[in-house]
């Protein structure tokens, strides 16, 4: 897998999460996959395969390591922890998140979730961001076919 900055790692995951529930299922994540190859490529996976199933098998392994707590999804934590972003201070990631549109609430959910910080408040808050907000790189993204 390729070295992703802490933007291309939010970026790629709200391109992954087409219905913007904060969680990649595995079938987001393989129909994201298959739309824009050059995600999977930046993921460390093939951007294609001699054969269908082949890529499939490569998404599944792949969807299995990032999903580390086994829940058949994967939040944002997750792909973060992935990519090593975690060992970050929660300032620095809480700073990260904002410039990509997540509310301050939405930020320490993540960050709850990632066991960097505890909350004062019910986990029941679905993570969201604004739809407004400035993404970088989504153009680049969501680039593809």
């Amino acid at each position: 897998k390729d070295h992703l900055t802490v933007i291309e790692a939010i970026s790629i995951f709200l391109t992954l999460d087409a219905d913007g529930n904060g969680e990649l299922s595995q079938a987001e994540f393989i129909r994201g996959l298959r739309r824009q190859p050059h995600i999977a490529e930046k993921l460390g996976m093939p951007a294609s395969a001699l054969d269908e199933e082949g890529a499939r098998e490569s998404y599944q392994l792949s969807f299995g390591k990032i999903d580390n707590d086994e829940s058949k999804t994967i939040d944002l934590a997750e792909l973060l922890g992935y990519f090593g972003h975690i060992s970050l201070s929660p300032e620095s990631l809480r700073q990260q998140l904002r410039l990509c549109g997540y509310s301050d609430k939405a930020a320490e959910l993540i960050l709850h979730k990632a066991g960097l910080v505890d909350l004062g408040y019910s986990e029941s808050a679905s993570v969201t961001r604004s739809s407004s907000a400035y993404t970088p790189g989504a153009g680049e993204w969501a680039a593809g076919p």
